[in-house]
């Protein structure tokens, strides 16, 4: 059985172990119970993050929001958000997880200023729910980024950036026709959320 720690700094950010050192993307697939008492580290990164359930469920903490994810449920989870997975009800989890940087969507500023910047904010909302009939296409994106990340092709990094653009697009649509669907930012202190987060980081081996 494998056992992930996830590597969070100081200030409760994550630090992100990419595929690939030189590329700002992470594809994997893993289990809640790769995790101690199957549980991630509460955290946050600058990246964005989707969460896709394959078998089982899993819940999930955005800033102070609980939600539970079940088979064929996704989960995009905008920049700079508090959040981990947990299982709730101490059953496993497989899932796949993706990060990817927002500079991957900055080849254009015009563009970028025109349609990333005023949707992927942490001011906009926390995170976008997805399920199977509703986003169908969303989610085909996801399980494709995934299976292209395992491809043999020499070129499947061009081509999984090129999907995120597409995800990246697919959310957008979601922002403009469904906003009743999107997390708006809860009111609390997120940053003295993190401060407190980051206490417990740094003095946890100390109890």
């Amino acid at each position: 059985m494998k056992n992930i720690q996830v590597s969070v700094m100081a200030d409760a950010s994550e630090l992100v172990h990419y595929d690939s050192p030189s590329i700002p993307i992470y594809v994997k697939k893993g289990f809640l119970s790769y995790y101690p008492e199957k549980k991630a580290v509460c955290h946050w990164h600058d990246d964005f993050e989707i969460i896709y359930v394959l078998d089982g469920e899993m819940d999930y903490y955005i800033n102070g929001n609980i939600i539970t994810l079940k088979k064929g449920d996704g989960l995009f989870i905008n920049s700079r958000e508090m959040h981990y997975g947990y299982s709730g009800s101490g059953l496993d989890c497989e899932f796949i997880c993706i990060l990817f940087s927002p500079s991957l969507l900055t080849s254009c500023k015009e563009l970028y200023e025109k349609y990333v910047t005023p949707v992927f904010s942490p001011d906009t909302f926390s995170y976008i729910m997805l399920d199977s009939v509703r986003h169908a296409y969303t989610i085909e994106l996801i399980n494709k980024i995934y299976n292209t990340n395992k491809s043999p092709d020499p070129f499947y990094e061009l081509e999984i950036i090129g999907l995120l653009h597409l995800f990246s697009v697919s959310i957008l649509r979601i922002c403009k026709e469904h906003d009743s669907l999107i997390s708006k930012p809860m009111s609390d202190d997120i940053l003295l959320l993190r401060n407190m987060v980051s206490y417990i980081h740094k003095n946890y081996s100390l109890g």
